[in-house]
This record gives C-alpha cells, sequence and structure tokens, in this order.
C-alpha cells in the first residue's frame, strides 16, 4: 500500500504517526480514503469547495502532482506521497 507523510498540524488526527499507509489507485482515492480512516484530518486538507488548500501541495515521490495529473494522478504500492504546508510567521 502507498504511504503518506503528513505534516506535524495533521498528526493530531493520526495519533501522532508521520506516516500511514492509505489504499488508493489515484491521489483523489487515497486522500478520500485518508479522511474516511483518520476523522477531522479533512478541516487541514480540504477547503469549503472540497479542494486541496491552497497552502497544501501534494508530492508523489519527488514530483509535485501539479505537474503530473494533479488529484487524477495514479499510485503504485511501492509510492510515497508527501503533503507539504506552508508555514506562515514574522
Amino acid at each position: 500500500m502507498p504511504t503518506i507523510h503528513l505534516p506535524t498540524r495533521m498528526r493530531n488526527y493520526t495519533e501522532g504517526k508521520s506516516t500511514v499507509t492509505v489504499s488508493g489507485e489515484n491521489i483523489s482515492n487515497m486522500l478520500e480514503n485518508l479522511v474516511k480512516g483518520y476523522p477531522g484530518i479533512d478541516e487541514h486538507l480540504y477547503d469549503e469547495s472540497h479542494n486541496i488548500k491552497s497552502y497544501t501541495k501534494v508530492f508523489l515521490n519527488d514530483t509535485d502532482i501539479d505537474k503530473l495529473d494533479g488529484i487524477d494522478t495514479k499510485v503504485e504500492n511501492r509510492d510515497t506521497v508527501y503533503l507539504v504546508t506552508a508555514m506562515a510567521g514574522g
């Protein structure tokens, strides 16, 4: 099963785990299964239109999915998905 690496702010919903394995044929399916398995995490992942929040980038292995097929990007069992959130401060 593919692995998802989570940013610190989402780990409260995964019992502190920094990585979880989630099934899915593509990024969209994986994220849907992530939300089903870890209720509440969707608040940090999706905006009110159910799009990935603008400050969250999704990478498949080392490539931004925006350079691939977006959320329709296919995943294989050996793949790793990284959710990366922007940091703000001043």
